[in-house]
């Protein structure tokens, strides 16, 4: 992997194994990843959606600043560099170009906590990443590609329509699954369809987790810019989960799909009141002990085992972060990036899941990921994120120069999806592993060395008028 002369690495470009998907999404067409002539609509934003597309990259940022000078919100322009993405690239990879739909929500969140006169350095930074990624797609060929109108004649019952969802996801039958998610949308609210993404997004460990952040980020942006959006979303979303390579998954046992089934089979044998447990520091320990060398049927084993022992969930979601950050530690690394970035994914989804079975899963998936991850770095031994030592620096201060980083060194998609995770998931340890947990991260955050951005002066220009 090319490191920049501080020695981080360069994480716009893609790892091994994103290569491999992107090479093998090419093979095959369905009717979602074929051009349409006539693509979704969004309704109220569809003029500032458009706008976004067809503005040219250089221009853009002037024209975004004269609409907030207007009176547009960060709502508004996030959401329309969002649709965007999802209308005109194409969800498969999950990752590559499509970046600029993964990140739009981890840049609303850098922005939440930027200083006033920063807030709109991300929203902008993610307009201008759309155009990237439409630059991407022209570049592959694939510039004519949109996301097309469903299918209306041939959309199940609204009284079928989440059993045909299940059954198409069950069957990876894009077409059917398509169908069933348009009818399940117009059919039923958010709370019906919330979990349903959260556990298609978290079954199978392709992608490097990027369904099970596409899922967790798809249902957090349409929280921000209305749920009335959300049938092409999720449309994009059920796309995405149903990648695969080669043989159908109903009809084989591949290592990426195995946990899942394995961890689907555990839920029912766990207490019924696990989430009354207590916090517990072994606990914590123990878990890092066995992600550290256990094969993934064992950790979700263990989580398991755990759970029924008496161990609160807090205590297990303290072990899994800091194993994602001890592998970043210990490996400067794209799919190290990415076992932090699925963590944080995986357990908004714990958190926002109606169902206990959900969330049990989710933590058990966690566990399943974080070994998968390890054996594609081919860890062995290192640094041990519960060994490192408490420096002067108070854990405030540090959160603040690692989101200025962010805010002002920050280009690249990783970087904001990365230092988004670490910022949140920070305050969701318990206090006394997070100055380690931030720590371990650091050396992936743009370092104080690297140049700024040079979108960011072009942005305070804009905005200045």
């Amino acid at each position: 992997m090319s490191r920049s002369a501080q020695g981080r690495p360069l994480l716009s470009r893609p790892g091994r194994r994103e290569v491999l998907a992107g090479s093998l999404a090419l093979l095959g067409s369905t009717r979602l990843s074929r051009g349409a002539s006539a693509g979704v609509r969004f309704g109220e934003r569809e003029a500032l959606v458009r706008a976004v597309e067809e503005t040219p990259r250089d221009r853009l940022i002037e024209v975004a600043a004269a609409k907030i000078r207007g009176g547009a919100r960060p709502a508004d322009l996030l959401g329309a560099a969002f649709l965007a993405g999802v209308r005109g690239v194409r969800a498969r990879p999950v990752g590559f170009e499509f970046h600029c739909v993964l990140a739009v929500h981890s840049a609303h969140l850098v922005a939440q906590g930027a200083p006033e006169a920063d807030r709109w350095l991300p929203v902008l930074w993610a307009l201008d990443q759309f155009k990237s990624g439409q630059q991407t797609k022209r570049q592959k060929g694939e510039g004519a590609w949109v996301l097309p109108l469903p299918e209306d004649a041939r959309l199940p019952p609204p009284a079928e329509a989440r059993q045909r969802y299940l059954q198409a996801m069950a069957d990876w039958d894009e077409e059917a699954a398509d169908r069933a998610i348009t009818a399940l949308v117009r059919g039923a609210g958010p709370e019906a369809i919330r979990d349903l993404l959260f556990r298609h997004g978290a079954r199978d460990f392709l992608d490097i987790g990027h369904k099970a952040i596409y899922a967790a980020n798809a249902w957090r942006t349409l929280k921000v810019i209305g749920w009335q959006h959300a049938e092409p979303v999720l449309r994009s979303l059920t796309f995405a989960c149903l990648e695969h390579e080669g043989k159908n998954p109903a009809r084989r046992d591949a290592a990426e799909d195995r946990p899942g089934r394995e961890n689907l089979e555990r839920l029912p044998r766990i207490r019924a009141d696990w989430r009354q447990g207590t916090a517990s520091t072994e606990a914590t320990t123990q878990l890092l002990q066995v992600l550290r060398r256990a094969r993934p049927a064992a950790a979700g084993a263990a989580v398991a085992a755990s759970l029924n022992g008496g161990a609160g969930p807090a205590a297990l979601w303290d072990g899994l972060f800091l194993y994602a950050s001890e592998l970043v530690m210990r490996h400067l690394d794209i799919i190290s990036l990415h076992a932090v970035t699925s963590m944080n994914a995986l357990h908004h989804a714990y958190q926002s899941a109606a169902e206990d079975q959900t969330r049990l899963l989710m933590l058990l998936q966690g566990a399943a990921f974080l070994t998968l991850f390890r054996e594609e770095l081919g860890d062995k031994r290192g640094a041990r994120v519960d060994t490192l030592e408490a420096g002067d620096t108070s854990l405030a201060a540090l959160i603040t120069d690692a989101r200025q980083r962010v805010l002002t060194r920050g280009d690249g998609a990783h970087d904001y999806k990365f230092g988004a995770a670490v910022l949140e998931d920070v305050q969701h340890l318990s206090p006394p592993w997070r100055s380690r947990y931030l720590a371990a991260n650091l050396k992936l955050f743009p370092g104080p060395g690297e140049r700024q951005n040079p979108l960011v002066d072009r942005i305070r220009a804009a905005l200045a008028g």
